[in-house]
């Protein structure tokens, strides 16, 4: 699929467009592809960031500080790029999900006894 989008990109530029230019929106040359392409090159996927802290939760162990430390860091930057707000539906449950995954994959929690002291641990920076 990206293949796909870099050739548009190529194309866009033969005609001396960058990335869907106004120019090239007001011609009407390629306005979906042009839209694409922005949004695949200033977006992170939120799937794949998500998955990326669901691994380290799975390999890291969490009686390290550091490695607690490192886990909100990666919790608030993924909301940050997400839009995501404390206490909102979509934050609340990729919290839980990230919270079943830790206490599934390690045999202590380390500072939290349950997801309220989680929960209160990752919000932080983000409150």
């Amino acid at each position: 699929m990206l293949k796909k989008y870099d050739e548009l990109q190529k194309e866009l530029l033969s005609y001396g467009l960058t990335n869907g230019s106004a120019l090239g929106r007001h011609m009407g040359i390629m306005d979906d592809a042009a839209d694409a392409i922005e949004d695949l090159q200033t977006h992170i996927s939120r799937v794949a960031e998500f998955d990326f802290m669901l691994a380290y939760v799975q390999e890291s162990c969490f009686d390290e500080e550091i490695c607690r430390d490192w886990l909100r860091m990666l919790w608030t930057a993924y909301c940050l790029h997400h839009g995501l707000e404390v206490d909102t539906s979509d934050y609340d449950n990729d919290l839980l999900e990230l919270w079943n995954k830790l206490t599934e994959t390690s045999d202590e929690t380390s500072d939290w006894s349950d997801f309220s002291s989680f929960d209160h641990f990752m919000c932080t920076y983000l409150v």
